[in-house]
């Protein structure tokens, strides 16, 4: 799930991710811009046709941070969880 990204960039890199993790789906919430977006295809670059997508969501998943700042780049942050995600889907 990716919400309130500002940046079309950063979502295009989630849809990127997402394609070389494997994941089935993304969901996109608030004000996070959608696969027209120029910004998302450019950086997308056809990984938004690849996966599917929808702008509603059932299941927020969170990283815990510790560090004084407790920011992550989005990109960065999805790539851990879907990682995360597929290993544990895949009994890994």
């Amino acid at each position: 799930m990716a919400h309130d990204i500002r940046s079309a960039h950063n979502v295009g890199s989630v849809f990127r991710t997402a394609d070389a993790a494997g994941l089935a789906h993304v969901y996109l919430t608030g004000i996070t811009p959608h696969p027209d977006h120029r910004g998302v295809a450019k950086t997308a670059l056809g990984a938004q046709d690849a996966v599917p997508w929808t702008a509603e969501a059932d299941l927020v998943v969170g990283l815990p941070q510790w560090g004084v700042k407790a920011s992550l780049n989005v990109s960065v942050a999805f790539g851990i969880a879907a990682y995360g995600l597929v290993a544990r889907w895949r009994g890994a």
